[in-house]
């Protein structure tokens, strides 16, 4: 099933914009469509070995070079990209469109409820990777991603920042630490009510996600022990308004 996938992606490959044609374009979205089917889906195993192929790895990256180059925004071609980005799949390929190739995001418009790969395969399990949790925060930070902009990208990047910071495991209490000043210094603030209040995905709601209304305790005692009192009382206020 990979190898069908990477022949698929190899004609993105093969010209600029012949993807755009309305029968090539209409063939890819119906294949890519079948093989997004559960029992398809989850056959589909890119560590196996690919013929032609030496590296996936390197093969993806060329893949994303074209995606920032000719893409125009391409829902399909989006799809494409997201799809090796699942949890399942290797950790340097996440990692390859949210640091190097972080201009990727940028252009990767595609509705939370349009997305034919189930939302849980981004989140699940949650991501434990300190470098690309550092990664998604940053792209929130900085504007790289928004819920506008790349609706999927962001909740994927929500989701594992809310799930690091909220833990209680005890691990890596400094980081989360550093990390929630840092959201809550944040002057946006709709994506800091999202990071903070977060709670459940969902692919019916155009945003991608409930939020609490009120924290559950466990996650203000959290909070408390951060010594940030004064920001709880602030983000409180924010989520009224």
């Amino acid at each position: 099933m990979a190898t069908k996938i990477s022949r698929l992606m190899c004609v993105f490959l093969s010209g600029n914009d012949l993807f755009l044609e309305a029968p090539v374009h209409h063939c890819l979205a119906s294949l890519f469509s079948t093989y997004c089917q559960p029992d398809r889906l989850d056959k589909i195993n890119l560590r196996e070995e690919i013929p032609g192929l030496t590296s996936f790895y390197d093969f993806y990256v060329s893949f994303l070079l074209q995606y920032e180059a000719v893409s125009f925004g391409d829902s399909l071609f989006g799809s494409f990209v997201l799809l090796p980005m699942q949890q399942r799949y290797d950790l340097k390929l996440r990692k390859a469109v949210w640091g190097e190739h972080a201009g990727t995001l940028r252009a990767m418009f595609i509705p939370v409820k349009e997305l034919m790969i189930p939302i849980k395969n981004f989140l699940e399990p949650e991501e434990t990777n300190l470098e690309l949790l550092r990664l998604y925060l940053q792209a929130l930070l900085s504007g790289t991603v928004t819920s506008k902009r790349c609706p999927v990208m962001y909740v994927v990047a929500v989701h594992h920042v809310n799930r690091f910071v909220y833990t209680q495991d005890g691990k890596h209490k400094k980081l989360r630490q550093m990390m929630m000043r840092q959201i809550c210094m944040m002057r946006n603030e709709e994506i800091k009510k999202h990071l903070l209040f977060y709670k459940l995905a969902t692919q019916e709601k155009d945003i991608g996600f409930d939020m609490y209304t009120d924290l559950p305790n466990v996650r203000q005692r959290l909070l408390e022990d951060f010594d940030i009192k004064d920001w709880i009382k602030k983000t409180r206020k924010a989520l009224q308004t």
